[in-house]
């Protein structure tokens, strides 16, 4: 049986005594990837509720009940820290990163202690794949939340509008997770669908950077 709260508490345990030791300008990244563990256990206890609540096997919980509380999981804090903290553009950025890429590390520690790693290729592939899939949906949310505080003062736009991201994310996460229990070709479109869409919005971020820094010279 996995015990993902026992895994939690090593990976976590680390990260929190290093908040002692870093000064004010890191403490909020490394909490970043505190929370984004937090919501990685917390989807994990939803989702196992859910699924046996409504009585659903492995398969019908990966692609219908997972993605939705996952992205919820994912979602909720940075909802807060934007309403509470209002960071700027970058600094929202950087945080969904970071909450994005820490829930993909628990998530992909607790998969190999569960399945094991007699297949090194379909670990390597897994891992870029579900790290980028994460990566990928936090990324549209916060690069909506960021285009509608750039264009809308009002709250019920915005709040809209965040619904609207969270759904596009949720159903970015169940196509991985339906290709994904398909197997064959599928899996492996699975795998690169999200790292293709990480590859454009890095090249997004990139020419914006390039186009900040001709703008300050």
């Amino acid at each position: 049986m996995l015990y993902v709260e026992n895994i939690f508490v090593c990976l976590v345990a680390p990260i929190v005594v290093l908040l002692l030791f870093v000064d004010d300008k890191r403490r909020p990244g490394i909490f970043a990837v505190v929370l984004g563990m937090v919501a990685c256990l917390l989807s994990a206890y939803v989702s196992a509720f859910l699924a046996q609540v409504y009585g659903a096997d492995a398969t019908a919980t990966a692609t219908e009940i997972a993605p939705v509380v996952e992205e919820a999981a994912k979602f909720l804090p940075i909802v807060f820290v934007l309403s509470v903290f209002d960071p700027d553009d970058e600094g929202l950025i950087n945080f969904g990163l970071l909450i994005g890429i820490s829930f993909a590390t628990l998530e992909n520690v607790c998969y190999l202690i569960e399945n094991g790693a007699a297949s090194l290729p379909l670990l390597i592939l897994r891992g870029f794949g579900t790290g980028a899939m994460h990566l990928a949906c936090v990324m549209l949310v916060v690069y909506g939340l960021v285009m509608l505080r750039r264009t809308s003062e009002r709250i019920s736009t915005r709040a809209a509008g965040g619904f609207a991201m969270l759904c596009v994310s949720i159903t970015f996460h169940e196509i991985y997770n339906v290709l994904l229990a398909a197997g064959g070709v599928a899996m492996y479109v699975a795998f690169a669908a999200p790292i293709l869409t990480c590859v454009v919005l890095f090249a997004r971020r990139r020419a914006r950077y390039q186009t900040l820094s001709i703008g300050q010279d």
